[in-house]
Order: C-alpha cells, then structure tokens, then sequence
C-alpha cells in the first residue's frame, strides 16, 4: 500500500492543505480505484458529484471542519442510507488527504459523526389488520386479480426482499390451477 501511494504520489502535482477538496477528490478516486469493483467506483464518483462537490468542493482540504461537515450532512436531501454513504465517502476522503500529508493526521472532521439509525422497525398486523388486508383484496380482486394473487402469495409466505418479490411478481402461470 505505501508503495502505491508512492507511485501515485509522484504521478499527480503537488498539493497542499490549501487545495480544493473538488480537485483532491478526483485524486482520491483515481488512487482508490484499483480497490474498489467498477460498480462502487460507479457510485463514489455519482455520490461525489452529486453530493459531496456541490456542498463541500470549493472549500480548501485543509480547512475542512466539524462544523461544515455537519451543515452539509445535514442539508443533503436524500434518504437515510444514502446521506450515510455519502457521509462514509467524505470521511475516507479526509482520511486519504491525512496520508497524503494534506491534512493533520487525526483531523478528519467526520470521525466520531453520528450516522442516521438504520434499524429495521417492522409492524405486525393483528386480527383487525388481516380482516382489513382481506377486504382490501376483495375489491382490488375484481380490477387486478393477478397483483392480488401475488400480494397474497407474498404475505403469506412471508416474502419481502425485492429479489424475491420480483420473482413472485414474473412467475407465470403454468397448467394446473
């Protein structure tokens, strides 16, 4: 690893902590890139200019604070999850900056940041729920008689996860009844 930072250190010009955190971070892509799969690279590179370069480009790596960080995590309109890996991407960012001397080791502005809580919450239906749920069915059975067939097939065996649901949704119909 230090001798691909080496390699890398003598192939771009040099920085300093008064760089713009917009010009690093291509910086930072390229030098990660071999350890990332092309599909993360993907998204890093998505994630970095839609979100991080619009909030944070223009200031400079090393002024970067807690402050900062903190106003534009919490500016940032999109989901949980992604505000999280958003926020994840900043943070090797300035930890990449640290190694590449741009930044005082220890400095980096989202260490110790709490993240949104994740946590699957999930609800049950009771009696009065299922009674509900059946109804519901009844009347959509008459218009959509084959999504109901496989809401059912869905709640009754308990399916929930995408992949699963959309092969639920693509079965066909097959003889029999």
């Amino acid at each position: 690893m230090a001798r691909d930072l080496l390699e890398d250190a003598t192939a771009h010009p040099p920085f300093s902590g008064e760089t713009a955190l917009a010009a690093f971070a291509y910086i930072f892509l390229d030098d990660c890139a071999r350890r990332w799969k092309p599909s993360t690279l993907r998204s890093h590179r998505h994630a970095m200019s839609r979100y991080t370069l619009p909030g944070l480009g223009h200031m400079q790596i090393g002024e970067v604070e807690r402050s900062d960080v903190t106003v534009w995590f919490n500016k940032m309109e999109m989901s949980k999850g992604g505000r999280n890996r958003a926020l994840s991407l900043l943070s090797s960012l300035l930890i990449h900056a640290e190694i590449r001397g741009l930044r005082l080791p220890g400095s980096n502005p989202c260490a110790g940041m709490r993240r949104h809580d994740m946590r699957f919450q999930a609800s049950y239906l009771h009696a009065d729920g299922y009674a509900a749920l059946g109804r519901a069915f009844a009347k959509a059975s008459a218009t959509s008689p084959m999504a109901v067939r496989a809401l059912r097939l869905c709640a009754l065996t308990g399916c929930r996860k995408l992949r699963p649901f959309s092969s639920v949704i693509s079965m066909r119909a097959s003889g029999g009844s």
